[in-house]
């Protein structure tokens, strides 16, 4: 397995903690990396390598708007169904909603002022106290 270490964490454009992949990628952009095994996903590798295994019927979703980055803590294991909008909401988005309900706001409050469903916000307050729960 390869063990040398192919992103820099302090070349983020944004300050959000992306992990930025400074090796392969394929045609779409997206990190890859060359095993023994074959061709690998860079940002399942560092999952793996950081939280063990993920489950193997659920894909590893991204939820930064980094295609390079690999920031296993900016993946969650998930259907792809629910993906679409919480991807483009921006990592201050994200942090402002965040924020909203640490303050004692409602679901329903919060997602009403940032314009996405209380589904998207219990997603994204859930998947901050499930990377809490892995650190």
């Amino acid at each position: 397995m390869a063990d040398d270490k192919r992103w820099h964490e302090d070349d983020d454009p944004e300050g959000c903690g992306c992990w930025i992949w400074d090796g392969w990628t394929d045609a779409r952009g997206n990190p890859g990396i060359h095993l023994t095994e074959g061709m690998r996903s860079a940002a399942r590798w560092v999952w793996e390598r950081e939280y063990g295994e993920p489950p193997p019927d659920l894909p590893l979703r991204r939820i930064c708007e980094n295609t390079l980055c690999v920031n296993p803590r900016h993946r969650v294991p998930g259907s792809r169904r629910g993906l679409g909008r919480q991807t483009k909401l921006t990592a201050l988005s994200r942090r402002a909603i965040r924020s909203g309900v640490a303050k004692g706001l409602s679901r329903r409050e919060v997602a009403r002022a940032h314009n996405v469903s209380e589904a998207t916000v219990r997603e994204i307050v859930g998947t901050e106290r499930r990377q809490r729960a892995n650190n």
